[in-house]
């Protein structure tokens, strides 16, 4: 039976024999429900159910068929928390700590990166959706960085994108820890399990052998292209260590820790570096293939040792690498001047931090080893700068060189024991050993149904096995009589009879993709292209000459029914319409929502060309004759638009029309851009019309401007309707069509949903509101970050410190500790901060020294007895402070009506000998002030002063006779309330010895050399004569026994005693 609970009910449901629970490898659990019920019930999405522990949740509308009036048939797919994770976006989330708001929150972008980073950015995205530490980052293999593009991807497809990239696996755990690694247990005591009564499997098992993945014998290897010096190195591409050998157990290298030499397979290169093979077996396999290890390339990961603002107001910045050799005889030594690849620009990468993925040019000081950074503008913002800037620990990489030997191949087979198999080379070899490891070997799979009775019977054992990835050695006579250690990589459990399992199991590397992710790999590609061409609008300077320029390039245009120009001094009219019917077009990146995407054409001064990303046309007036509130998507006509850039414009004076070339029947044909010096009108070439895109006028001083014409501007008495709005130098902007704008040059700006979507940004700009009379409300400094609310009331410096006037802060959750440092009696804490004053006290300080003046007398201090200081923690100390030693008491008498509290006793007065503290806590309720309560008192600043430890008493008790019979009167336990029992008892035998034994609880000690324990004897009240003493005469595990008299013979005597642990003593 199963419980279903949805809307605060819960519905008991008895499940049909084929409901069944489906784990497989990298793949979300399914709980299947199926079950009948004699009326409708609607079971909504969020119903939740458990099974075996786990939570499973109806992410998807119920299945059901009604096959009569009192027959229901349902039919329920449960998922666990997984499921979300196909409903999240993966977002590039980069947390800048001191501005969150520059925080990166991209859908679309390309990552460089190792395992665990990939995994960190897939956690935080889940807990910014599911909530802080739901989601963890768990094991993940080692690997160099390799590049993923991301293109809206959903979280669980960019998951499997990242195991796929490394080839490896991914697992989730029941505590949703995620884990990037080949999923493995019990891989050194596999279960045994095989065909036959008595044996696990039940008949019908089979085996199924994948025909496309034949074994490999030979692997082909082609590495990277960068930072390889073709003239010295003699290959284009990175190559294998040339005839050499490596050993591979499956998990370690040959000389990594825990490798394991008896079950190591040994691989060998050519020699000439292109492939590798398996050399310790001779391989029946015939099949060669290839790896592609083009991200593998010399390089060497720097550290950011020291950050250095040279002239922050140009943006000159320098770092410095202390972590590259100084030794110019060592093979490592690196003089990147020395390593500069003829007629390639060396150039920076930072690996991680703020400027991670962007890309300097740079010089470098070798004896300083120092870099100094090109500034450039970078998404629209000179970098670097004060916010986007390396820090202390940040890596980077260094390209367009031809780095030493000893970042290639480190090693000399003459050398073996003073040289390591370090270096590019190695990195690819055992990158090419781990691919090959994994498929030398034909792939196949088993399925079969663990017999029931079996099962139950082995259950203890067989349960722990039960797992995706555990290991079974699975053998049977006939074709498999070796055995065959294979792993379970999907397990079927119906919920009817979970002892009868059905297991899935293979000895081949789980694919992490499928047809869903090749269609995203394909969209994922977009990236790749847009990385270099970012969608932050832009405009060229736009001067006098270039609209000049423009107004004769118009009038050569050959658009429109238009006469001559005119150039009248001034002009007054009631309307101007500027535009033509024939440029009401718009170009966008989707047809179906134009504003989803910036579509934007752009000119590189730099490189001298021009730009047009593919997107698509649509014309908003041909072919429409009809006046009507709106049109169909279908009247409009579309065409598809090619990416297009020109050739390296080199003639400056030269000056462009640029057009978009669409066929007039066939709309299925994509239009292309076109870029000509002469004016071509629309329909000037037959069969296809040329609409006029926009005009990029000639050089001035290097740098061309390029306008846009299609669309129109009315001007109308009181009222202008456009598209955008733009300041002659091309940096100040109001775009309306696309809800976006930007006030002010890359020092200090305002900016609207261009630099960052869909948020206010400003740079080196404050932001205040005033009220009506004149005060200050709120404040942000976009200078040095300090500010104010709630009329100066709170308020922050630069530092980041915080004033709150008579702040309330509810349900505060700080993360990392507090501190008050200690201030000496004569320093009162205010609002403006640490103010000297004339009486000695605690002046709203939590932290306070106070020395006492010589005897004698004692030195009085202040201690406030207000409201206020109700929940006031304070610790005072009598102790030396500056050039004052403590020789006197310090104390404080507290007023009428109040006390202080200490161990019990209601107290007037407060003393502090020297060298000694108190900490203690305001006491009170509502508005009214008690008194102080002393929390501890403790020693201070005395040197080889011991000041005792802690008896750990374990137990406490009195025994005591009456006529003649001992009983227990008084005992304690540890962790004793005074309701509950101390758990002790007491045997007195009534012949024999009469010596007292107490029992102790068994367990409480693992041996009897674990405690001790101290007796007072004492004499009966009865009798006056001599005292009485007591001993232990016998200590057990859980007993000892007192013997009491006052000379070789017992006597009756009462004792106390104590139990003291001493496992910690030494």
């Amino acid at each position: 039976m199963v419980t279903l609970h949805f809307n605060d009910k819960t519905l008991k449901i008895h499940e049909d024999d084929s409901s069944y629970r489906y784990r497989a490898l990298m793949e979300k659990p399914q709980l299947i429900l199926k079950f009948l019920l004699p009326e409708y019930i609607d079971i909504p999405v969020g119903a939740w159910c458990e099974f075996q522990g786990q939570t499973y949740t109806l992410h998807q509308p119920m299945n059901f068929k009604k096959n009569g009036q009192r027959k229901y048939e349902y039919n329920l797919t449960m998922g666990d928390r997984e499921d979300g994770m196909g409903d999240y976006k993966l977002r590039n989330i980069v947390y800048n700590e001191a501005n969150k708001a520059l925080a990166d929150r991209r859908l679309k972008f390309s990552l460089c990166a190792k395992p665990e980073e990939f995994l960190q950015l897939i956690v935080a995205n889940l807990n910014e959706r599911d909530g802080a530490g739901v989601w963890k980052v768990g094991s993940y293999i080692s690997a160099s960085e390799k590049t993923i593009e991301f293109n809206h991807t959903y979280i669980d497809a960019a998951l499997s994108s990242v195991a796929s990239t490394f080839e490896t696996e991914y697992q989730i755990s029941d505590d949703y820890t995620i884990s990037l690694g080949r999923v493995e247990y019990m891989k050194d005591n596999p279960l045994p399990l095989s065909y036959g009564k008595g044996n696990g499997f039940v008949p019908g098992l089979g085996r199924t052998t994948t025909s496309e993945e034949k074994p490999i014998k030979r692997l082909y290897v082609q590495g990277g292209e960068r930072n390889i010096d073709r003239s010295t190195y003699g290959a284009a591409e990175l190559l294998l260590p040339k005839g050499q050998t490596l050993r591979f157990d499956g998990s370690h290298f040959e000389d990594e820790e825990g490798f394991d030499s008896t079950k190591a397979r040994t691989y060998k290169s050519d020699a000439l570096g292109y492939y590798i093979e398996r050399t310790d077996k001779i391989s029946q396999a015939v099949k060669e293939d290839s790896l592609d290890c083009s991200e593998t390339y010399p390089s060497r990961i720097g550290k950011v040792s020291q950050w250095i603002a040279v002239d922050t107001d140009k943006n000159f910045y320098d770092f410095i690498d202390l972590t590259l050799p100084t030794d110019k005889t060592a093979a490592n030594y690196l003089n990147f001047n020395d390593a500069q690849i003829a007629g390639e620009t060396m150039t920076v990468i930072f690996q991680d931090g703020m400027l991670a993925g962007k890309e300097f040019e740079f010089k470098y000081k070798p004896d300083e080893r120092r870099f100094e950074i090109k500034p450039q503008e970078i998404d629209g913002i000179i970098m670097p700068n004060e916010t986007f800037k390396a820090e202390e620990g940040n890596t980077y990489a260094v390209f367009g060189i031809a780095l030493p030997a000893a970042y290639i191949n480190a090693y000399d087979a003459s050398k073996p024991t003073t040289t390591a198999k370090e270096g590019a080379e190695w990195d690819m070899f055992r990158e090419a050993v781990k691919y090959l490891y994994e498929h030398e070997e034909q792939k196949f799979t088993f399925t079969g149904e663990i017999q029931s009775l079996w099962a139950k019977r082995h259950w203890l054992q067989l349960g722990s096995y039960l797992k995706v990835g555990a290991y079974i050695l699975f053998t049977d006579e006939e074709f498999c009589p070796d055995g065959e250690a294979i792993r379970i990589v999907g397990i079927k459990e119906y919920l009817t009879n979970p002892h009868a399992p059905t297991l899935e199991l293979s000895n081949g590397v789980a694919s992490a993709s499928s047809f869903s992710s090749t269609l995203r790999e394909i969209e994922n590609n977009e990236v790749v292209i847009d990385d270099t061409k970012k969608s932050i609008i832009q405009f060229t300077k736009r001067r006098f000459r270039d609209a000049l320029e423009t107004l004769g390039m118009i009038q050569d245009s050959k658009v429109g029914d238009f006469s001559g120009a005119i150039a009248p001094i001034t002009v007054q009219t009631m309307a101007m319409l500027i535009g033509d019917e024939s440029l009401q077009f718009i170009l966008c990146k989707n047809v179906l929502n134009p504003n989803q995407e910036r579509y934007l054409i752009t000119y590189d001064s730099s490189s001298k060309k021009l730009h047009c990303p593919s997107g698509w046309l649509k014309h908003l007036t041909l072919g429409i004759d009809s006046i009507k509130p709106s049109h169909s998507l279908a009247e409009y006509k579309f065409w598809q638009m090619t990416e297009f850039e020109t050739q390296y414009l080199e003639n400056p004076s030269t000056k462009y029309y640029l057009y978009a070339k669409v066929n007039k029947e066939n709309r299925s044909e994509k239009g292309v851009f076109v870029i000509s010096e002469d004016a071509i009108a629309m329909e000037e070439v037959s069969g296809y019309y040329h609409f006029l895109v926009g005009i990029l006028n000639s050089e001035i001083l290097g740098e061309r401007s390029f306008v846009e014409l299609h669309g129109f501007t009315e001007i109308l008495p009181g009222r202008i309707t456009t598209d955008r709005i733009v300041c002659a130098d091309g940096k100040s902007f109001i775009h309306l069509a696309d809800n976006a704008f930007h006030i002010g040059d890359t020092n200090t700006y305002i900016d609207w949903n261009n630099l960052i979507e869909k948020a206010l940004s400003l740079r080196n700009a404050s932001f205040q509101i005033d009220n009506a009379q004149g005060q200050t409300m709120i404040k942000f400094s976009g200078e040095d970050g300090s500010g104010c609310l709630a009329k100066g009331n709170i308020s922050w410096n630069e530092l980041g410190d915080i004033i709150a006037n008579n702040g309330t802060f509810s349900n505060v959750l700080l993360k990392g500790s507090i501190r008050t440092p200690f201030v000496d009696g004569m320093t009162d804490l205010g609002g403006s901060g640490l103010v000297s004053v004339s009486t000695l006290g605690l002046h709203k300080n939590n932290c306070v020294i106070i020395p006492g003046y010589e005897p004698p007398g004692y030195t009085y201090f202040a201690v406030p007895f207000t409201a206020e200081y109700n929940g006031f923690r304070a610790t005072i100390i009598n102790a030396d402070w500056g050039n004052r030693t403590a020789d006197g008491t310090i104390s404080n008498n507290a007023p009428s009506g109040f006390s202080y509290y200490e161990n019990g006793e209601e107290l007037s007065q407060l003393l502090i000998k020297p060298y000694e503290g108190v900490e203690m806590i305001g006491i009170g309720e509502g508005n009214t002030f008690k008194g102080w309560l002393i929390l501890n008192r403790f020693r201070y600043g005395i040197k080889n002063v011991g000041e005792g430890f802690p008896l750990h008493v374990m137990y406490a008790g009195k025994v005591e006779f009456n006529d003649g019979t001992p009983k227990m009167t008084k005992v304690r336990r540890f962790d004793q309330d005074y309701a509950t029992s101390s758990g002790l008892a007491m045997n007195y035998p009534i012949n024999g010895d009469k010596y007292v034994t107490i029992q102790l609880p068994k367990g409480v000690f693992s041996s009897a050399d674990n405690y001790t324990v101290i007796l007072s004897g004492e004499r009966l009240r009865t009798d006056n004569g001599c005292g009485v003493y007591a001993s232990v005469i016998k200590r057990t595990v859980d007993s000892f026994t007192v013997y009491t008299g006052d000379d070789e013979s017992w006597n009756e005597g009462n004792f106390t005693f104590l139990v003291i642990a001493t496992h910690l003593w030494r």
